[in-house]
């Protein structure tokens, strides 16, 4: 395994406060998480309830035309179920950060979509007891701090829950390595893998930690940075299509 020939990093793992999941993650009872692939946003929406729930999926963010990025969804969730929509972005995006907005009669909240920028999980939505594996850019991360350390959260943890998950560090790569072959000092981006298995769970739950970059010093600092939101769901749940409600054609004026 190629090693991190540098002195900026120190990895500890130590019990710090761990961070939950962002509250604006649930509206009731349906658990909402959102991530881009591409130039789709993804949104999973899991519906604890027995009874089904109608939610209208949309966004306040528009494009140098004054369109919305994406056309608004009304999309039906079964009870005890989960579905996952696809939503197409308009090619005039700028790759500006991107928020949803979930609403239900008149309550609404507003989700992050996540970025594949510093943090790379193998899924956004997992099974109970799943094996999870995150890459992170500590590159991207970092930056330009020349000294310091990063701190891992102990543990992962699902929002208003007393389940968690131990994170181990299995590798960590990158930096400056020797290249007999070449007779030369090449640099690799750093990059570490977290792995953590998922809380049992028989309903659903919202998944997340903490990553702390510091230093010491009379300057120094401590600042936070959450790790990607991960959607937990048991067996009391099952991946169902989802019913799309009509809607009518907006018309949008300037």
């Amino acid at each position: 395994m190629r090693k991190l020939l540098t002195s900026l990093l120190v990895i500890l793992l130590v019990t710090v406060p761990i961070s939950a999941a962002p509250k604006d993650a649930y509206l009731g009872d349906v658990a909402v998480v959102s991530w881009l692939e591409r130039d789709t946003v993804m949104v999973v929406l899991a519906n604890e309830s027995p009874n089904s729930v109608a939610v209208t999926i949309s966004t306040n963010i528009w494009d140098s035309r004054w369109r919305p990025i994406f056309t608004e969804r009304t999309v039906t969730v079964p009870g005890r179920s989960i579905v996952q929509e696809a939503f197409y972005l308009n090619t005039s995006w700028n790759n500006e950060p991107l928020t949803i907005r979930v609403s239900q009669r008149n309550y609404a909240i507003t989700v992050d979509v996540q970025m594949p920028d510093v943090f790379r999980p193998t899924s956004y939505v997992v099974r109970a007891n799943e094996q999870i594996e995150v890459e992170v850019d500590l590159s991207l991360l970092l930056g330009r701090q020349e000294q310091g350390r990063l701190t891992v959260d102990d543990f992962a943890q699902v929002y208003g829950s007393n389940s968690r998950e131990p994170i181990k560090v299995k590798s960590v790569e990158g930096g400056f390595k020797y290249v007999p072959s070449r007779n030369s000092i090449e640099y690799v981006r750093p990059w570490m893998l977290l792995t953590m298995k998922a809380p049992q769970l028989n309903s659903t739950g919202v998944m997340t930690f903490s990553l702390f970059k510091e230093t010491d010093g009379y300057r120094g600092y401590r600042e936070e940075v959450q790790g990607p939101t991960i959607l937990v769901y048991g067996r009391n749940l099952r991946f169902a299509e989802p019913v799309q409600e009509p809607t009518l054609p907006r018309i949008i004026t300037r």
